[in-house]
């Protein structure tokens, strides 16, 4: 069950995204993020917690970062990119174990979080 903490995170996400998309929709690839229905399927269906890495392109507002990194071993590593300076910004912020790589002239956050 999400709490009342969750459900903010969820609409802060989803008007992030919106607003990034209208911005820039040649880099924003859907006008909202992933439904936590669709992260179980893609961490299920991509058998996540067998692999030794993982590179998600495009880690949007985190969403599915979360759910990779909760689904990863404790030995694997995620590799996340993301172009648009909105989301690295937000990943950044969001992400503990993240370290945000910028080069010019646009911003891409890599994260390469090892599992605790």
């Amino acid at each position: 069950m999400q709490t009342s903490q969750d459900l903010n995170q969820v609409i802060t996400d989803r008007i992030v995204f919106l607003q990034q998309f209208l911005k820039r929709p040649q880099q924003v690839g859907s006008i909202t993020p992933s439904s936590r229905f669709l992260e179980r399927r893609i961490v299920k269906l991509a058998d996540i917690a067998s692999a030794r890495v993982v590179v998600e392109l495009g880690g949007g507002t985190g969403g599915t970062t979360r759910a990779l990194l909760r689904a990863l071993s404790p030995t694997s590593t995620l590799l996340t990119i993301e172009i648009n300076p909105q989301f690295c910004e937000l990943l950044t912020v969001t992400m503990n174990a993240a370290v945000p790589i910028i080069l010019q002239p646009m911003k891409i956050f890599i994260s390469l979080a090892m599992v605790p």
